[in-house]
C-alpha cells in the first residue's frame, strides 16, 4: 500500500485546532482540566485572589515560560523557534518542525536529547504535572481540595502517552509526514 503524504504544516494546524475543540470539551464535561494546564490554571486560581488582573492566560505564559526555560537548559542551548512555542493535537505536532506550545516543547526535545521513547517521556510528564497540580492544589487551598485536578486529569495523565503512540502508529501506516515548505531550516 502507497502511503500519501500529510504535509507537517498541515499537521501543525490540524494539531492546534483538535487541541482547542479537545479543550472544550473537556471543560464543558467538567472531566477536570487538561494535565499539562492545571500547575498553571491553579496557579491563576491563588495568585487572582491577590493580583486579580492575573488572568489564567498570564499564568499559562508564565508557567510555559518557566518550561521552556527549563528546556533550554536540559539541551544546554537555545534554539531561536522555542520561542514560537507560545503561539501554538500533539500527535501531529510531533510530526512537525515547527515548535509545538511549550508544554509539547520539552517532551519533545528532551526524548530526542535522551533517545527515549517519546511517549513514555509524555506518559512521565503528565504524571508530574498532575502530581504537580494536586500538590499546588493542596497546598493553596488545603488538604483534600482538588481545584483543577478532577479523575479525567488523572485518567489522561495516564494514558494519553499510550494513545498517542497508537495513533502515531496509525497515522504512520497511511501516511509519510514532509514539509511542503523549505521553512524548517529556520526551525533548527
Amino acid at each position: 500500500m502507497k502511503k500519501r503524504v500529510f504535509y507537517t504544516e498541515i499537521a501543525y494546524v490540524l494539531g492546534l485546532v483538535i487541541m482547542a475543540f479537545a479543550a472544550a470539551f473537556t471543560e464543558k464535561a467538567d472531566f477536570g482540566m487538561s494535565m499539562v494546564v492545571a500547575p498553571a490554571y491553579i496557579l491563576h486560581l491563588k495568585v487572582s485572589q491577590v493580583l486579580p488582573w492575573f488572568s489564567f492566560g498570564v499564568a499559562e505564559y508564565c508557567f510555559q515560560g518557566v518550561l521552556v526555560v527549563i528546556t533550554v537548559l536540559v539541551m544546554r542551548r537555545f534554539k531561536l523557534h522555542y520561542l514560537f512555542s507560545f503561539v501554538t493535537a500533539v500527535s501531529l505536532f510531533f510530526h512537525t518542525y515547527i515548535s509545538p506550545e511549550a508544554y509539547e516543547l520539552i517532551v519533545k526535545e528532551v526524548s530526542q536529547k535522551l533517545n527515549c521513547n517519546i511517549n513514555k517521556v509524555k506518559t512521565v510528564y503528565d504524571c508530574v504535572s498532575t502530581l504537580l497540580g494536586i500538590v499546588m492544589s493542596f497546598a493553596f487551598f488545603g488538604f483534600g481540595v482538588f481545584e483543577g485536578v478532577k479523575l479525567g486529569t488523572v485518567v489522561c495523565a495516564l494514558v494519553n502517552g499510550f494513545l498517542i503512540g497508537r495513533f502515531t502508529k496509525l497515522l504512520e501506516k497511511g501516511f509519510v509526514f514532509k514539509d511542503k515548505f523549505p521553512l524548517a531550516k529556520y526551525f533548527q
